[in-house]
C-alpha cells in the first residue's frame, strides 16, 4: 500500500517499509510551509491550509496519506482528504524505553506498530 507522509517529519524506517513515501524537494518545502502557523490562524486559514494540503495528496493520486501535526488543523485536513478521496491515518506507535547500559542513561523512542483510520 502506497501512503503519502503529509507530516513534517520524515517517515521512519519502519513506517518506510510500509509504504510510506516522503514528498521531496519543491513539493515537501510547500508541505511544510502550509502547515508551519507561525500566527493565531482563523478557522478560514485552518480550512484553506487543509485544503492546499489535500491537493497536494490529490495530485499525487494516492489513496492513503499518514497525517500527524498541530490538532487544530486536523480535523480540517481529515475533511479535505475525504474531499478528493484520499484516506487520512494516523501514526499508531507505542513509546519504550531504552537504556544505554554504559552510561546508565534512559531514554524513551517511539516503536512504530501501525495506523489508525482518522
Amino acid at each position: 500500500m502506497y501512503i503519502l507522509n503529509l507530516t513534517q517529519h520524515a517517515a521512519s524506517p519502519v513506517q518506510i517499509e510500509a509504504g510510506v513515501e516522503d514528498m521531496t524537494g519543491d513539493r515537501r518545502e510547500k508541505l511544510i510551509s502550509l502547515m508551519t502557523f507561525t500566527n493565531l490562524p482563523t478557522s478560514n486559514e485552518v480550512a484553506t491550509r487543509a485544503l492546499r494540503i489535500a491537493l497536494l495528496a490529490h495530485h499525487t493520486r494516492t489513496s492513503y496519506a499518514m497525517i500527524g501535526g498541530a490538532p487544530y488543523l486536523m480535523a480540517a485536513l481529515v475533511s479535505a482528504l475525504k474531499r478528493y478521496g484520499v484516506t487520512a491515518l494516523f501514526a499508531y506507535s507505542e513509546r519504550v524505553s531504552v537504556e544505554d547500559t554504559a552510561t546508565g542513561t534512559k531514554t524513551s523512542v517511539f516503536k512504530h506498530l501501525g495506523f489508525v483510520e482518522a
